[in-house]
C-alpha cells in the first residue's frame, strides 16, 4: 500500500512540475512597456504604500539627497526602457531598523527605496543593480500575474483528493477505528502540501525573480550602469539583508549565489549593451547623506 502511494504522489507531481517554467525572457531581451497606469490605479498603489508605511512607523520622504539619487537612477532606467522619465510616484522609506532593507515597485507603479537599503549599498551601481531588478518586475508585468494563486489552489485540491483517497484504502478492513487512515490522509495532504508548494508554487515565484534579475541586467547596462554591480551585490547580499541562505527550494526567491551565477552568466549579453557614460559623473563612493524631513501626509 504504501508503495503504491508513494506511486500516486510521484505521478500526481509529475503532471505539477511539467508546467513549473515560466522563463520567457532571454537574456538581452527587454519586454516592451506596460500600459500607462490609470489614475485610480496609482491612487490605489499611493494609499497601499502610505497604509503599509504608517503600519511599520515609516516615513516617506520626496526630497534630499537620498530621494534625489534614486530619481536620477529611477529615471535613468526608465529611459532605457523606453520612457522619457520615470512616470509614476518615488519615495525613500525612512526607517533606521536595517531589517527593513528593502525596495519595491508596489503595484507596478509606486517605487519605494528605504532607507536601510540606501545606507548598505556601495555605489550607485549596486543601488541601480536593485532598481533595476524591480522595475524588470514591473516590464514583465508580474503583478498581474494571478498564476501562483492559482497552482496554490491546484496543489492544495490535489492534496486533499490524494489524502481523501489513499486514506479510504487504509480504511478498508482497519480494525483501529479508522486511525491509522486518519494520520495517512492527513500526512499525505501536509506532505503534499509542502512538496507542492516548493516544487509548483514557489518554484513560479522564484522563475519570476531570475526574469526580473535578467531585465533589469541588461536595462542596468543600457542606462550605463556597470553590470558587474549586480553580480556583486548578490555575492554579499547576506550582509545587506541579514540572516543566512534559506532552502531555496522552499523560497520564493532562488539563493543569493544561485542567483549570482546566473546573472554572471548572462554578463557577456549585458555587455553588449553597456556604454560608460561620457562626462562628469556622481561620485559614488560618497556616504549618504541624512534625508530631509520633509514628508507626505499618512492617512
Amino acid at each position: 500500500m504504501y508503495k503504491n502511494s508513494r506511486l500516486i504522489i510521484a505521478l500526481s507531481f509529475l503532471v505539477l512540475v511539467s508546467a513549473c517554467s515560466r522563463n520567457n525572457i532571454k537574456p538581452g531581451e527587454i519586454p516592451n512597456l506596460p500600459p500607462v497606469a490609470s489614475q485610480n490605479d496609482v491612487g490605489r498603489s499611493l494609499g497601499a504604500v502610505q497604509n503599509k508605511a504608517y503600519k511599520e512607523n515609516t516615513i516617506l520622504v520626496n526630497s534630499g539627497a537620498s530621494f534625489d539619487r534614486v530619481k536620477r537612477i529611477m529615471d535613468r532606467l526608465a529611459v532605457a526602457a523606453g520612457m522619457d522619465s520615470y512616470r509614476y510616484p518615488i519615495f525613500v522609506a525612512e526607517n533606521p531598523d536595517p531589517r527593513t532593507a528593502n525596495a519595491f515597485i508596489y503595484s507596478g507603479t509606486t517605487v519605494v527605496v528605504y532607507s536601510a537599503l540606501i545606507n548598505k549599498v556601495r555605489s550607485d551601481e549596486e543601488l541601480a543593480a536593485v532598481l533595476a531588478h524591480e522595475t524588470g518586475h514591473m516590464l514583465g508585468r508580474h503583478h498581474e500575474d494571478k498564476t501562483e494563486e492559482e497552482r496554490a489552489g491546484v496543489v492544495s485540491i490535489v492534496g486533499k483528493v490524494l489524502g481523501y483517497t489513499l486514506g479510504a484504502i487504509a480504511a478498508v478492513g482497519a480494525k483501529d477505528g479508522g486511525v491509522m487512515a486518519r494520520r495517512i490522509a492527513n500526512g499525505t495532504y501536509q506532505a503534499t502540501t509542502i512538496v507542492g508548494q516548493g516544487a509548483f508554487v514557489k518554484s513560479y515565484s522564484r522563475d519570476k525573480e531570475r526574469e526580473a534579475d535578467s531585465i533589469g541586467l541588461t536595462l542596468m547596462a543600457k542606462a550605463g550602469y556597470d553590470p558587474r554591480a549586480a553580480v556583486g551585490f548578490w555575492r554579499r547580499a547576506n550582509q545587506v539583508f541579514g540572516g543566512g541562505a534559506s532552502i531555496a527550494f522552499l523560497s520564493t526567491h532562488p539563493s543569493h549565489e544561485d542567483r549570482a551565477q546566473d546573472l554572471e552568466s548572462q554578463l557577456d549579453v549585458a555587455f553588449k549593451f553597456y556604454k560608460k557614460p561620457v562626462g562628469k559623473t556622481v561620485d559614488t563612493a560618497q556616504p549618504n547623506l541624512p534625508l530631509k524631513k520633509q514628508t507626505i501626509a499618512l492617512k
